[in-house]
């Protein structure tokens, strides 16, 4: 069994290395989220690398599919910058590799060559947002005099709603006389549309310059053909399925590399700071700490590069995605929660990185990542279901 990185992946990994280094140093990254900037110059900058290419094939304008390379960027960037790995995650994973999947032929050739090429944006609705039984908050009806679909609802949290171009969101469909739920299914929305209207909320922990927005679709009108997939798919569980198995690849990605930015922190600080005579690092007790998060840090990634592994390959990862994620998420809480401990009262001022990954992995654990959410997922994977 071999563990190591493709000849190619392993170029990838070097290539985005030496441009975080170069293009996201710690101060410009420090200084950008104090002042809660969205990163537009160094999204611009990624794109002319070709790496958004790796979710579709050359002939979308793509480099040729690549889920596990568009991993590794994800996971690199987010050592440095989660912000940006997420800006990156959303138009490679949860739009360039979804298209790639679900999208028809005239889908593919409308949106794949401008996400590859970075001159579109895309945000994807990761669930479907249900809660208590009830449907979802967006829904169409079909308007016969006008031969296109009706869409009413708000979604109450979408990021980088408003510096998208694309929307791709779970959809209700309400025929007549049908009680609900009837068919769902996720439509291809012009974010700049005339009847959508997206309202940011700037106040947020972490991921900061990431803003989180009100969707409201307020009649507008969607013709047949932005059904992703087409009007004549089966819209059974499969998109949702997708959707939800490429949110939390890039989710644990995204944790990856947030745990081994605190992770390296927390180690440099415990080899620099010296106490009486000798680098905190030896002492028992913050030895162990690192010892701790090394042993896990170690165990996400092989979780991880296996669920991307088998991505890529076509098979399914529904229970792989759960787990990956969940093991990540905890990795990267734990190195960020002791990294604090292990800079002590230094950890909680602003000039240190391991508080903003603390922040940041805090949002980064929402709804659709909480551990409750991820356990039923995994125990239905099994073939059990809670009550």
């Amino acid at each position: 069994m071999d563990f190591g990185l493709s000849s190619e992946d392993a170029m990838i990994g070097k290539a985005i290395r030496e441009w975080v280094n170069k293009e996201c140093p710690k101060d410009i990254v420090r200084d950008m989220d104090d002042n809660s900037q969205y990163p537009e110059k160094l999204i611009s900058r990624l794109s002319r690398l070709g790496f958004n290419g790796l979710a579709a094939e050359e002939a979308y304008g793509g480099e040729g599919i690549n889920v596990l390379g568009a991993c590794l960027i994800t996971m690199e960037i987010a050592s440095r910058y989660p912000v940006l790995a997420r800006c990156y995650a959303m138009n490679t994973i949860l739009g360039g590799l979804l298209l790639s999947d679900l999208g028809d032929e005239a889908q593919k050739r409308a949106f794949l060559p401008g996400l590859s090429g970075g001159e579109l944006n895309a945000c994807a609705a990761p669930g479907t947002h249900r809660g208590n039984g009830e449907g979802l908050p967006v829904t169409a009806k079909w308007d016969a005099q006008a031969a296109c679909y009706c869409l009413n609802g708000t979604i109450t949290y979408m990021e980088n709603a408003d510096h998208a171009d694309i929307l791709i969101l779970p959809v209700e469909i309400k025929e007549e006389g049908h009680q609900p739920p009837a068919s769902v299914c996720y439509m291809i929305l012009d974010a700049k549309a005339d009847k959508i209207r997206c309202s940011p909320m700037k106040m947020r922990m972490g991921y900061k310059g990431l803003n989180c927005c009100t969707l409201e679709c307020l009649g507008l009108k969607v013709s047949a053909d932005r059904i992703l997939g087409g009007p004549a798919t089966d819209q059974t569980g499969h998109q949702e399925e997708a959707v939800q198995n490429l949110f939390l690849l890039s989710t644990a990605f995204e944790a990856l590399g947030i745990a081994k930015g605190a992770y390296a922190s927390a180690l440099d600080h415990a080899r620099q700071r010296v106490q009486f005579n000798r680098p905190i690092g030896k002492f028992p007790a913050i030895c162990r700490m690192i010892s701790e998060i090394t042993r896990d840090l170690q165990a996400a990634e092989l979780l991880s590069f296996k669920t991307a592994w088998k991505a890529g390959q076509g098979q399914n990862i529904s229970q792989d995605s759960a787990v990956a994620a969940w093991t990540s998420l905890l990795t990267a809480q734990r190195a960020a929660q002791e990294g604090l401990q292990i800079f002590g009262g230094y950890g909680y001022t602003m000039e240190y990185d391991v508080q903003r990954f603390f922040r940041d992995v805090t949002v980064l654990m929402n709804s659709e990542t909480a551990f409750e959410h991820l356990s039923q997922r995994i125990g239905l994977s099994t073939g059990l279901s809670a009550a």
